[in-house]
């Protein structure tokens, strides 16, 4: 296998094995490893999958420049 395609098996475990996008993200996290790749695919498909914003509040108060990154999403 190369680089690509282990990033996709990554992505599919961690979205198979967890319950939601909270529990997505944190098991992405603990694999460890070079998660970026993984990060941006399971944090997009864990999102998109849930009924409603999956997001914590806290997370969200914790990202400094959150109010414009959702204002910028919610052009495209």
């Amino acid at each position: 296998m190369h680089g690509r395609e282990l990033r996709t098996f990554g992505s599919l475990f961690v979205l198979l094995t967890s319950s939601g996008y909270v529990d997505s993200v944190r098991a992405n996290m603990a694999a460890g490893g070079d998660n970026c790749s993984r990060a941006i695919i399971v944090g997009a498909v864990a999102a998109a999958a849930a009924e409603s914003d999956p997001i914590p509040a806290e997370w969200k108060q914790k990202t400094t420049r959150y109010e414009e990154i959702k204002a910028f999403a919610d052009k495209l």
